[in-house]
């Protein structure tokens, strides 16, 4: 989602990006689905004559971004942000290949990148 709404915050001019960052932080905090869509669809509404592009994109995407609200609380927080990914991930590929200093080809480093994330 964080990639979504960077690409959403693009479609309109600088000085309405804050605006629409709160609009959108409003759709993600929603207590439930119906809600978080209902809240997208007024938005849509909103930015329609000014930049349809932003309209345009809410109506094709917005439903697709919201399928963390289908699982438990306790774990819709770590789905909707990429935290969790990009930390266990990253810092594992980090710390080793610390190690091996540098690869000798590109499939070496294909390899061991897939080494990694299967042994997860």
């Amino acid at each position: 989602m964080v990639y979504w709404e960077r690409n959403l915050l693009f479609r309109v001019p600088a000085k309405e990006r804050k605006e629409l960052a709160r609009y959108i932080q409003q759709v993600y905090t929603s207590p439930n689905k119906k809600m978080a869509f209902d809240i997208g669809q007024l938005i849509a509404t909103k930015y329609q004559d000014k930049c349809p592009r932003v309209t345009q994109f809410l109506e094709e995407d917005l439903e697709s971004t919201l399928t963390f609200f289908d699982y438990p609380d306790l774990h819709q927080r770590k789905i909707r942000t990429t935290n969790l990914i990009e930390g266990v991930i990253n810092k594992a590929l980090k710390q080793r290949s610390k190690v091996i200093g540098i690869f000798p080809n590109r499939e070496s480093c294909l390899r061991y990148v897939l080494y990694i994330d299967g042994n997860r």
